[in-house]
């Protein structure tokens, strides 16, 4: 199993990359040479790629046009000429972003240009990574926001089966999830293809990391763990499709969602609290917690909400306790050794204002036919509101009388649910 060691690790010093393809092997793919005209400041495959954007079928000229740009974005950033030179490698990359919203986006062969581009990208992915890492990571970087306007199947395909490679890298894998993201929520009518994309982002979140990690470890982990789970909270349902029998679920948003949440349902679980790195594992449960508030209503009702409000209630206490602790959240916070500013822990007014949005959704989308589920979530709403006003203003003295009582007051209110999330599958939180 690959695993994510240290970024810095990553980042260090190394010598010259195996380049992947080259100018002479993207002009024989073409056919013909590429030159730029000095007055337009375009090429002739640039020319031929906007022709063929609205042809009905990409006749022999046109696909080598595309065959070739596919080739030549995927693997240029992997030439010495771009890998050795920061600013010119900066500058590919947003040509290539300005070449494909002028291009590729509104062709009618999007399709097909991002099977091609996928094809390539896999001769870029399968070198030695560490030997690779950095023009890796560079190729890598173009994958987030490629489908922001049109999601293509052929890119859905590559971007599931890079996620779940187990000889591929997690430095690669991270961008793979964040362009994944463009596949989502879930469609209205779900297809064999949102369940693949879920069980895709399921599988990494659940995956068994190897035992006895260091602190740097375990920080990457929750890291690109949590890069999965802001993903998966975007699905909206608690599952893709109604499940065939009790234990058979396509897709089970809710369950995954519902383990962040657990104390020992992953290996290894979010770091707790009080634990050196307990506000990375906080950051993995508050998504977690987002996506459970923000399902829409499962209209057969086999999703069973009561866990799910019982252990969103307590992720909140410990986001509400682990601000009290944060010094640099404090107004007026002391500046640090050069007078400079500290950074808080968290960026707690965007995640109290999400709180705020999340906890009002999670009392509509939670049905009269689970009356004690809808009860427990305006409870934890309502006693929540002004504390989350307070953390939004970074008001830590009025926290601080409150958060005792709002964690006292889960204890006395709330009732210990069922561990059931559907009719044979349950969780079990630990607390």
């Amino acid at each position: 199993m690959v695993t994510l060691a240290c970024w810095s690790s990553i980042c260090l010093a190394q010598p010259a990359e195996e380049p992947v393809s080259s100018r002479d092997d993207v002009e024989k793919t073409y056919g013909q040479k590429i030159e730029e005209n000095k007055d337009t400041k375009t090429s002739n495959l640039h020319v031929d790629l906007v022709k063929a954007r609205s042809e009905v079928f990409l006749v022999k000229g046109y696909k080598s046009a595309y065959d070739a740009a596919a080739e030549y974005y995927a693997c240029r950033l992997t030439w010495p000429e771009y890998a050795r030179d920061q600013k010119k490698l900066v500058e590919a990359i947003q040509d290539f972003r300005a070449v494909y919203e002028e291009v590729f986006v509104s062709s009618r062969h999007l399709p097909y240009f991002h099977k091609q581009f996928a094809a390539n990208l896999e001769r870029v992915f399968e070198r030695d990574f560490l030997k690779n890492r950095l023009t890796s990571i560079n190729t890598a970087l173009m994958l987030p926001g490629m489908c922001a306007k049109k999601p293509t199947d052929e890119m859905s395909a590559f971007l599931t089966k890079l996620i779940g490679d187990p000889t591929k890298h997690d430095a690669i894998k991270v961008y793979a999830i964040k362009a994944l993201k463009d596949f989502f929520p879930v469609a209205i009518v779900p297809t064999d293809k949102d369940v693949v994309r879920v069980q895709a982002l399921t599988s990494y979140i659940e995956r068994k990391w190897p035992a006895g990690v260091s602190l740097d470890e375990l920080a990457a982990i929750s890291f690109m763990r949590r890069q999965a789970i802001q993903v998966l909270a975007h699905a909206k349902v608690s599952i893709v499709r109604p499940p065939k029998d009790d234990k058979s679920i396509d897709g089970q948003v809710a369950v995954t969602l519902l383990k962040v949440l657990a104390a020992k349902e992953l290996s290894p679980p979010p770091p707790p609290r009080k634990h050196v790195l307990e506000v990375a594992g906080l950051e993995e449960r508050c998504y977690a917690s987002f996506g459970l508030c923000d399902m829409k209503p499962d209209p057969l009702n086999h999703y069973q909400p009561d866990l799910s409000v019982y252990a969103v209630g307590y992720c909140l206490a410990d986001f509400i306790d682990v601000f009290v602790t944060d010094k640099n959240a404090v107004k007026g916070a002391p500046l640090g050794p050069k007078d400079e500013r500290r950074v808080p822990l968290l960026p707690w007014k965007m995640l109290a204002d999400q709180w705020k949005v999340s906890l009002t959704h999670l009392v509509d989308v939670t049905t009269d036919k689970f009356p004690a589920a809808k009860a427990q979530a305006k409870i934890i709403k309502d006693e929540s509101k002004d504390i989350l006003e307070s953390i939004a203003q970074y008001d830590t003295a009025s926290v601080v009388g409150k958060a005792g009582v709002f964690r006292s007051n889960l204890g006395t209110k709330l009732t210990r649910p069922s561990p059931k999330v559907f009719k044979a599958i349950e969780v079990n939180l630990g607390y």
